[in-house]
């Protein structure tokens, strides 16, 4: 899932934007050394992407879990078409 979601080169141009937005979305309540915390974890990242209500990392996105949710389905959906027209093409 990390792949998919954070390291599939032939995503890179649809992930972007939305990686910008968490952090910017981050950085409305937190400093950059903890968003560059959750950035480097990959466990954090993921469970911040599918699911910012996990232990894992609600204390840091209870402030702006609408945000953080909102930003992330619309990633993971654009990453899925993207993928699926990538396929469709082979």
């Amino acid at each position: 899932m990390h792949h998919f979601l954070f390291q599939c080169e032939f995503l890179d141009t649809k992930r972007k934007p939305y990686i910008q937005k968490l952090k910017s979305i981050l950085s409305e309540t937190h400093e950059e050394q903890v968003i560059e915390g959750i950035i480097q974890d990959n466990e954090k990242m993921v469970q911040l992407t599918v699911d910012c209500t996990h232990p894992a990392v609600s204390r840091i996105t209870h402030k702006n879990r609408g945000k953080i949710e909102q930003t992330a389905r619309g990633m993971i959906y654009a990453l899925h078409r993207e993928r699926s027209a990538i396929l469709v093409k082979e």
